[in-house]
């Protein structure tokens, strides 16, 4: 049997068959890249909520924005291609976000009560 968890009457079928009660919901924001030649900064918030089907309840909402950057302020001559450089490798390195990702999760399952 199929559920479409987005779909109210779906997911209510759902939380009656499995007897599961509450359900998360996330949203992603504040996703980007920031490239200024010198410097680089990239960032990525996440927001997660669980409520209860039966009224919509909040039980537990946490949101986190985790980011990273590299670069510098050039300070002489000499220094301004250094930062160029560090800022544009940071900028295209593909690591960076699934590790923004990573802190962004932990970092808010951390909050969730303890209910032993």
């Amino acid at each position: 049997m199929a559920f479409a968890l987005d779909h109210p009457g779906d997911r209510r079928r759902f939380a009656n068959e499995t007897r599961c009660r509450a359900f998360v919901r996330w949203k992603m924001f504040d996703v980007g890249n920031d490239y200024l030649i010198v410097w680089s900064r990239q960032h990525f918030g996440l927001e997660v909520e669980m409520f209860r089907e039966a009224d919509g309840a909040v039980l537990w909402k946490a949101s986190h924005v985790a980011s990273r950057s590299d670069g510098g302020l050039p300070l002489s001559p000499f220094s301004a291609p250094v930062a160029a450089f560090e800022a544009t490798q940071f900028s295209q390195d593909a690591d960076v976000m699934p590790s923004l990702v990573d802190d962004a999760v932990r970092r808010i399952f951390v909050t969730l009560p303890d209910v032993r």
